[in-house]
């Protein structure tokens, strides 16, 4: 248990310490010229359809039992 809790406190160390990037802040057009990549379209257009999906499966689960 002691091993458990020096492992959790070590990890929450390393996460305070590089967690934080720095960010450019960004304006309006260029998040919005960020958007428009096709990756973008892509990763999101497939996100979307695995969520769908998998809430059809739920939903359709759920109503079997």
């Amino acid at each position: 248990m002691i091993l458990g809790t020096i492992l959790i406190a070590g990890g929450a160390i390393l996460i305070a310490v590089f967690g934080i990037v720095p960010e450019p802040t960004r304006s309006l057009e260029d998040l919005l010229e960020l958007f428009r990549r096709p990756a973008f379209a892509a990763y999101f257009s497939g996100l979307a359809f695995i969520v769908v999906i998998s809430l059809s499966l739920v939903r359709l689960r759920s109503n079997a039992t």
